[in-house]
């Protein structure tokens, strides 16, 4: 039942088009329904056949071969079905529909061209376009690839604690070990969950407050530097040179801004003032909860940026809003190795890259 829900919901944005017809609509599960486009009843003994339809109306059609009610852009219409094929009796009308799918076969021999899919496994370097897009996925309604700028972004918050977490955070130091001309800072919690992490790309990893406050101040250094050079000289002088990627996994760091004042500034300074300069904050393993107010400013700000990836179905979604439309479009549950990025406002369900 979820494949054929499944088809139902997805299949036309891969070309692929369902017609489901029944004497009854008893016959046909109510969770199907809602996946139906358009709608089309027949004469109907029952007038609550069409109510189920079309929601409660007081609308139906008498007995004449042909006769429906129809709902297109929201409106139910009267229509007459036209008789496509010549026949006095149905058997003749079988006949020449038979005759018709006979000669179109006929004209068309080869093969139908296969159905674009998602792969199984989607593979990171088959999509790498440059040392700064990191390709985090394929996307299931255009099956295209799906780049993050991290020069662009600023920050990217990740939210939940699914298995997909990790492979998000594997995904991304491969892409920047790899590929990308990067500089990595990295703030773990108390546990250390990263510090086995042996990326020659890492400049820094730390795991409590003192820690943090190096790398802030690192990282604020070298893009004030940047700045300079940038104002007297010109933006030439930031091609080519690394993107400073702050990578935070946990709530440590940002319990620690809370408690550090000076702290919290000089990273929100970095987000606001700097973001031009080649500069990412990524933040793993975002608790799904609401976020408060007060006392939360650089999570909030991370979040309301915009660029967020989530690794939770939907509708337990708490700490990034979800529209109504946005949640009943992504109304199924999410799949292992599926996550949810949501930019600038778009939201799109992908399979994630290794």
């Amino acid at each position: 039942e979820e494949d054929i829900i499944t088809i139902l919901r997805e299949g036309l944005s891969v070309g692929m088009n369902v017609i489901v017809t029944n004497n009854q609509t008893a016959g046909i599960g109510y969770r199907y329904y809602s996946c139906f486009g358009e709608s089309i009843a027949l004469h109907c003994i029952d007038q609550s056949e069409y109510s189920t339809l079309f929601g409660y109306s007081k609308q139906s059609v008498d007995d004449t071969p042909g006769r429906c009610l129809i709902k297109l852009e929201k409106r139910i219409i009267d229509a007459q079905i036209y008789n496509a094929f010549y026949g006095e009796k149905e058997v003749h009308r079988k006949n020449s529909v038979d005759a018709f799918i006979n000669s179109i076969n006929n004209i068309y021999r080869d093969k139908a061209r296969e159905i674009p899919m998602v792969p199984e496994i989607v593979r990171m370097n088959e999509y790498i376009t440059n040392d700064t897009c990191w390709p985090v996925g394929i996307d299931y309604e255009t099956l295209e690839p799906v780049l993050i700028d991290l020069n662009k972004i600023v920050s990217l918050g990740v939210i939940g604690e699914s298995a997909d977490k990790e492979l998000i955070m594997s995904s991304m130091l491969a892409f920047i070990e790899q590929y990308a001309n990067a500089e990595v800072f990295i703030a773990d919690d108390y546990y250390g969950k990263l510090r086995k992490l042996r990326n020659k790309k890492i400049k820094k990893n730390g795991r409590n407050t003192d820690d943090y406050n190096i790398i802030v101040d690192e990282m604020l250094s070298e893009l004030e530097f940047r700045y300079e050079h940038a104002v007297h000289d010109s933006d030439q002088y930031l091609y080519n040179l690394p993107t400073q990627v702050l990578l935070i996994n946990g709530p440590d760091f940002f319990e620690a801004t809370m408690n550090d004042r000076t702290m919290l500034e000089k990273t929100l300074k970095i987000i606001d003032d700097y973001k031009n300069l080649g500069v990412c904050i990524i933040a793993f393993g975002i608790e799904n909860r609401r976020i408060p107010g007060f006392g939360t400013d650089l999570l909030k700000r991370i979040i309301d940026n915009g660029n967020v990836i989530m690794v939770e179905n939907l509708k337990d979604m708490k700490a990034y809003d979800i529209s109504y439309a946005e949640a009943k479009r992504f109304s199924s549950y999410r799949q292992a190795e599926d996550i949810y990025y949501a930019t600038n406002g778009d939201l799109r369900r992908l399979k994630l890259a290794k």
